[in-house]
């Protein structure tokens, strides 16, 4: 499929008029609606629903229409694309992945949220909760015992545990050394690449 260059024209809609997309694998449950909330209330509508010009069916932002229509806002800033029902579904489904597919640097997060916080910005409003913030630290400050097993250990024997720990490396200098490292400490290990 040839992708096109759309040029992007930012509208105001009635939320009424809009649609639900059809077939939605996106699922905005537990905390994800009262952190769309908490968004919306913070800083307001500052990205436009994407939405497809026939139809008017939501391809970007089925659960940001959902909680305005629940906040009981009437209208909203959207983008329409001319694109067929394939592409609006394809495009649906790309625009959720893409942001779950990446990962954070737990601590380059921790050291914004700090920041955020010195701001006045309450936590819980963007999206993490005194939990998950407390999570975040712990995560971080958690030991890694990276010493090799006694040699009477029972895990030579057949059939016995096998315990694996995933080192997050910063680049692949970093990667090839600590590999270098832990093998010549008569680890088994492997490099991933993610």
């Amino acid at each position: 499929m040839q992708s096109e260059n759309h040029a992007l024209e930012v509208t105001t809609e009635k939320l009424s008029a809009l649609n639900f997309a059809p077939v939605n694998p996106r699922h905005h449950e537990g905390r994800n609606p009262e952190i769309i909330r908490h968004s919306l209330k913070t800083f307001g509508q500052v990205e436009p629903l994407v939405v497809q010009k026939s139809s008017l069916r939501v391809i970007g932002g089925n659960g940001r229409l959902g909680v305005m229509r629940q906040m009981g806002w009437t209208e909203a800033s959207i983008v329409l694309l001319d694109v067929d029902d394939a592409t609006a579904l394809a495009l649906g489904i790309q625009l959720n992945r893409a942001a779950e597919s990446s990962r954070w640097d737990e601590q380059l997060l921790l050291t914004t949220l700090d920041e955020i916080r010195e701001f006045g910005y309450d936590l819980d409003g963007i999206g993490w909760n005194p939990d998950e913030y407390e999570a975040l630290i712990d995560s971080i400050n958690a030991p890694v015992d990276l010493s090799p097993p006694p040699a009477d250990d029972q895990s030579q024997s057949p059939g016995a545990m096998e315990y694996r720990v995933i080192i997050d490396c910063q680049s692949e200098t970093d990667q090839a050394a600590t590999f270098e490292r832990l093998t010549k400490e008569g680890l088994k290990c492997r490099l991933l690449i993610s």
